[in-house]
């Protein structure tokens, strides 16, 4: 069986270079067609000659490469992410979503996406494409309690600014690593550190330094760093509920998991979440997970 995989590049080619070395039988061909003429081109050639097409993300505006597909009348994989669902409410009330995609494809997306599909006629799978390549478990204990977050550079607000502004104003003690922007031009206080767009090496570091990450999207999907921050102890306070996770849904509830967690970690002088790294080892296991969506391939 041969596969065609499109969509944004930051997950598709992870997901196709991973399913390429995990699964023998069959092959995976990842086609940058959003940025890339070139790859447009190449979809369009080899299209007639694959059996089956997976889209990283759910197509709800007009196509050309998804007009190919039903052309040809392959068989539709949709994976919705995060971004994609907005768009498509957006659409659906805007009287402008495209549903010919949409009827033909099989639809995938996790349990809150689902749901959020499923207010647009959307009937979608409940399935988690995330998985880790290692997950690790010996890091070292932080000798103070402290944050990590993600904010993305341009997007600081979308990602949460404003939460973690108030809890660094709360708790003047505890330091705030702020990853992803330079901050520049936000308010900000002394205990938040700006770090930019970091290494992987660097992240593993800051892991070490901090006991818990928070992440405050107004929006979110699969979200890989919930995933990297369970598997290495450290607790997690998020917008969405998690079945390891705190939810948070307003500065207040941040604020007082935070100061529960805080306590915690000086009762117990510094701890890891064991329980946190178990449910990853459990839940997403690289060869566990790729065996799921393996099946869930065949089946369409």
């Amino acid at each position: 069986m041969k596969i065609l995989v499109n969509g944004l590049p930051y997950f598709s080619k992870k997901f196709v270079d991973d399913l390429n070395a995990f699964d023998s039988e069959n092959h995976y061909l990842y086609l940058n067609t959003y940025y890339s003429l070139w790859a447009r081109i190449k979809f369009f050639i080899l299209l007639p000659f694959y059996d089956k097409v997976i889209s990283m993300n759910g197509v709800s505006s007009p196509s050309g490469s998804m007009d190919l597909v039903l052309k040809h009348k392959k068989p539709l994989m949709m994976i919705w992410q995060g971004t994609d669902v907005v768009n498509a409410l957006k659409r659906q009330q805007k009287k402008t979503i495209e549903r010919k995609y949409i009827t033909h494809a099989k639809h995938f997306a996790i349990s809150w996406l689902a749901e959020e599909l499923k207010s647009i006629n959307v009937e979608a799978e409940e399935f988690s494409f995330l998985w880790l390549d290692s997950i690790e478990e010996d890091l070292k204990i932080p000798k103070t309690f402290a944050v990590l977050t993600y904010l993305g550079k341009n997007r600081e607000y979308f990602y949460g600014w404003e939460y973690i502004l108030a809890a660094a104003k709360e708790f003047k003690d505890i330091i705030f690593h702020v990853v992803g922007t330079e901050g520049e031009g936000l308010e900000s206080e002394k205990n938040i550190v700006f770090h930019g767009w970091v290494k992987k090496s660097k992240m593993h570091e800051l892991f070490a330094e901090t006991s818990v990450y928070v992440r405050m999207t107004e929006h979110d999907g699969n979200a890989h760093l919930i995933a990297e921050a369970l598997s290495l102890g450290l607790d997690v306070v998020w917008t969405y509920p998690h079945p390891q996770g705190f939810y948070a849904k307003d500065k207040e509830s941040l604020k007082n998991h935070l100061q529960d967690l805080k306590k915690r970690f000086y009762e117990h002088k510094g701890t890891r979440n064991k329980d946190n790294i178990a449910w990853v080892k459990d839940n997403l296991k690289k060869e566990v997970v790729l065996s799921e969506v393996l099946m869930k391939i065949k089946a369409i």
